[in-house]
């Protein structure tokens, strides 16, 4: 599979996936505001590096499996158009694929160092199901994630684990370790508390 052509490079088609994507999520926030639109109500929370283990693949293909979806979107929010490679930083991942071709997906262009990509200098990721049951909000300087679904989707979740998730009261710890600035991690703990609460 050439996996490049899973990119996305016709405008029109970038701008109506955007439209999906912001039928999910509130697309010009960033954490700790609430960054899921109303009516997707139950969150997890996880390290940003965990989006690259091969247990953060397997679980995204059964939560597609789970919403009946053949396919996974996810865009990266700051720079959404790669002049060099030709296309929008926003991919259609096939279920099927293996982690290996996942990995591959972040790391698509050449340097003399080797391979390099979205993983170097993406910094706000979201994933979501065309079917919009569920969605992961990413950002790298915070070094988390977040996961949300839709009420009528929580009952079906009972066999799938994101790795590395925890609760929104045990989220405090990372943001804590994270920050330099104790004062900052504070004001950030309790307006994502807020924002969150289930």
């Amino acid at each position: 599979m050439n996996l490049k052509e899973l990119f996305i490079k016709d405008e029109k088609e970038y701008l109506e996936i955007k439209e999906i994507l912001s039928t999910t999520f509130q697309l010009q926030r960033e954490l700790p505001d609430q960054v899921f639109q109303r009516g997707d109500g139950s969150f997890l929370f996880g390290e940003y590096n965990h989006l690259f283990k091969e247990e953060f693949w397997n679980s995204i293909q059964e939560l597609s499996k789970v919403s009946g979806d053949s396919y996974v979107l996810l865009a990266e929010l700051e720079n959404y158009y790669n002049e060099k490679m030709g296309w929008y930083e926003c991919v259609k991942i096939p279920i099927e694929l293996t982690y290996e071709n996942y990995l591959d997906i972040f790391n698509m262009e050449e340097s003399d160092n080797g391979k390099f990509g979205l993983v170097h200098y993406g910094f706000y990721f979201v994933f979501t199901s065309p079917s919009l049951q569920w969605g992961i909000w990413a950002e790298r300087d915070i070094e988390t994630y977040v996961f949300s679904c839709k009420e009528n989707f929580k009952s079906k979740l009972a066999e799938i684990r994101l790795p590395g998730a925890f609760q929104l009261k045990e989220v405090t710890n990372h943001i804590n370790s994270v920050y330099y600035d104790e004062e900052e991690a504070k004001k950030f703990c309790e307006k994502l508390l807020r924002n969150y609460k289930n």
